[in-house]
This record gives structure tokens, C-alpha cells and sequence, in this order.
């Protein structure tokens, strides 16, 4: 039996998505929040570099853990579980790095922006 519904469009939704999104622009047209401005200051200290080069050894260290677990003929389900963590973690500690990166970035862009503006 072939299902004759109508998808019904949520305008509640799209709106809200809207907002967001219009709010976002806003911010950025406003400079950086307290909470990026310390991400941003963080990535040019010495901390960040120690803290940046912790977490690429330990995503180095997650892959070389995983390969020697599945040399030691470890059953599938097992490696499976480990692999899961793994490329979780990998993914989060990499979000990290480029989160702190990446509003390093934008502020240089916008401090520069904005001193070309004046």
C-alpha cells in the first residue's frame, strides 16, 4: 500500500534556523565574543603549543594503540569498539586544535579588516 501523506513543511523551524544563522552574522560583523577572544589569545602563548603538540601525540599515540591491538589478533568486536573510541577522540581532539586555530585566524582577519576600515 503506497503512503499518500504530504510532507507539511516546519516553518517554526525554518525560522528559527534563520535567526541563528542571522544572529551568527550579526556576531561576526561584531567582532569576537569574550570566550573567542581567550581562545584566540591562547593560541599565540607558549601553553598552546605545549597543549597542541599533547593531543597530536596522543591521536598518534590512539592509532599506533589500535594497530597493535589488531596485531595481536584481538576478535573483531573488540576491535571495533576500540576503533569506534578512537576515531571519536581523534575527531574531538582535532575539533579542538582547529577551533583555537581558527578563531586565532579570524581575529587577525578582522583586527586587520578593521584598521584598513578606519
Amino acid at each position: 500500500m503506497k503512503d499518500s501523506s504530504v510532507i507539511v513543511p516546519d516553518f517554526e523551524k525554518q525560522t528559527a534556523r534563520e535567526q541563528k544563522v542571522a544572529t551568527q552574522v550579526e556576531q561576526a560583523e561584531k567582532g569576537l565574543t569574550a570566550d573567542e577572544k581567550a581562545l584566540a589569545n591562547l593560541a599565540s602563548s607558549e601553553g598552546w603549543k605545549v597543549l597542541k603538540q599533547d593531543l597530536c601525540d596522543e591521536i598518534k599515540t590512539l592509532s599506533e594503540d589500535l594497530t597493535s591491538f589488531i596485531s595481536t589478533g584481538a576478535d573483531f568486536q573488540s576491535v571495533g569498539q576500540r576503533a569506534v573510541v578512537a576515531n571519536i577522540l581523534t575527531e574531538k581532539y582535532n575539533q579542538l586544535i582547529s577551533r583555537v586555530e581558527s578563531t586565532a585566524i579570524y581575529e587577525q582577519e578582522h583586527a586587520r579588516s578593521s584598521k584598513q576600515d578606519k
